[in-house]
């Protein structure tokens, strides 16, 4: 066949210090590369949930999870809307349960604090919670860490004896102080067991405002789930396969910065 050199092939290149154009016709006698699919009794890949459950028992968070229900003053399944006057819930439509004790496993926590975008100060933070497969968190769940320590502030009510206002329990107070006066710790007043303020001197004119910088543990909800559930076969040391669960991730917030 004569050559057509409007159309060069490989041949025509094959000199010293040229290149080969890229071309786009079928090749002749070139393979596909072949996939080796290893046969199922030869190899398996199963998880070893034992080496989870061992990181997150000794390098997990200490935590307590409460269930959230809908509140009974839900009547309305279209709009979910609620009672705002319901003396359970406080309007929001969901409870808390009882507090349970579990171990989670913490990453890529953030915390990005914009100031002047709304009135006063905003921070979202966020934290994707990995927990074992029997802990079977939910959307709304409340998770609150119970060794670690963040601060918080808001604006609280002197009633009595005791504040009122303050919406988390209270680990250690930096800041007390009213428009005239800034209390001292052990002199002015002291904390309860149970994370109360109680008045050392006579306490504060009922109904004055007072400004609590206090630090407290920090209580996520969930948001959203990454791992719903994750389920698997394994075989380990088994004759068949078997059922078995994976690790939940779940992404949470801290509760005061959701604001829905």
């Amino acid at each position: 066949m004569a050559h057509d050199p409007a159309r060069p092939d490989d041949l025509t290149h094959a000199v010293i210090g040229t290149v080969p154009p890229v071309t786009l016709r079928p090749q002749v006698g070139v393979r596909a590369p072949q996939v080796v699919v290893p046969k199922p009794d030869q190899t398996r890949g199963d998880f070893r949930r034992v080496e989870f459950d061992r990181l997150v028992h000794q390098l997990g968070y200490r935590a307590a999870w409460q269930q959230v229900v809908y509140c009974p003053c839900v009547n309305n399944p279209d709009t979910e809307q609620p009672d705002v006057a319901c003396t359970l819930c406080a309007g929001r439509g969901f409870v808390y349960g009882d507090q349970r004790e579990i171990k989670v496993s913490l990453t890529r926590f953030g915390k990005n604090v914009s100031i002047f975008e709304r009135f006063g100060e905003w921070a979202l933070g966020t934290v994707y919670m990995s927990v074992l497969p029997e802990h079977k968190l939910a959307f709304r769940d409340r998770v609150t860490m119970l060794d670690s320590e963040i601060v918080f502030q808001e604006v609280v009510v002197a009633g009595g004896a005791k504040l009122q206002g303050a919406r988390y329990p209270i680990v250690g107070i930096e800041v007390l102080r009213s428009l005239s006066r800034v209390y001292v710790y052990e002199s002015d007043f002291k904390l309860t067991d149970d994370g109360k303020v109680s008045w050392v001197i006579s306490a504060p004119t009922s109904g004055t405002r007072l400004s609590l910088r206090y630090r407290m543990r920090p209580p996520f909800v969930v948001l959203d789930h990454l791992n719903a559930f994750r389920d698997t076969r394994v075989k380990a040391k088994s004759t068949s396969d078997r059922h078995q669960e994976m690790p939940i991730q779940v992404l949470a917030k801290l509760e005061f910065l959701d604001k829905r």
